[in-house]
C-alpha cells in the first residue's frame, strides 16, 4: 500500500503542476479580457451591431459589464484553483520524499481542492502509515 501511495503521490505532483500552470497562465488573460477598456468597446459594438444577440431587455452597457465582471470572477476563481494545483504538487512532493501523518493529511485536503490523486495517496498513506505503526508496537 505504501508503493500505491507513493506512485500516486508522484502522478499527484505531475499533474498537479501541469494543472496549475494550465490554469495560471489563463488567469492574465481573463483579468485582462475583464478589465480592459479595448475589450469593453468591441463588446459593445458587437452588441450594437448585432454580432453578438441582445434578446433581453437590458441595455448594451449593462450586458458589456455582466460579460466582463464573468472575466473577472472566472479569472480570480481560477487563480484560486490554479494556486491550490501548485501548493498541492509542493505537498506531494515533500509526502513522498518524506512521509509523515500531517502531510498525508495536508495531501487529503489540497487534493481534495485540486486533483484528486494527492487524495487517494493520502489516504492509502494514513493506512499504511498506521500499518506500519501497529506492526513496531506488536513487536516491541
Amino acid at each position: 500500500m505504501q508503493k500505491a501511495s507513493s506512485t500516486l503521490l508522484l502522478v499527484a505532483t505531475i499533474v498537479s503542476t501541469v494543472t496549475g500552470a494550465i490554469i495560471l497562465a489563463l488567469v492574465p488573460a481573463l483579468i485582462i479580457s475583464g478589465v480592459s477598456p479595448t475589450i469593453s468597446n468591441m463588446l459593445r459594438e458587437a452588441i450594437n451591431s448585432g454580432e453578438i444577440k441582445n434578446d433581453s431587455s437590458i441595455s448594451a452597457d449593462t450586458a458589456v459589464l455582466i460579460i466582463q465582471t464573468v472575466f473577472i470572477v472566472t479569472g480570480v476563481m481560477l487563480a484560486i484553483v490554479g494556486g491550490c494545483c501548485v501548493v498541492n504538487a509542493v505537498i506531494a512532493s515533500k509526502t513522498r520524499r518524506a512521509p509523515t501523518r500531517n502531510l498525508y493529511i495536508a495531501c487529503i485536503v489540497t487534493g481534495a481542492l485540486s486533483t484528486d490523486f494527492s487524495l487517494v495517496a493520502g489516504i492509502l498513506g494514513l493506512i499504511a502509515l498506521s500499518r506500519q505503526e501497529r506492526n513496531q508496537q506488536i513487536v516491541e
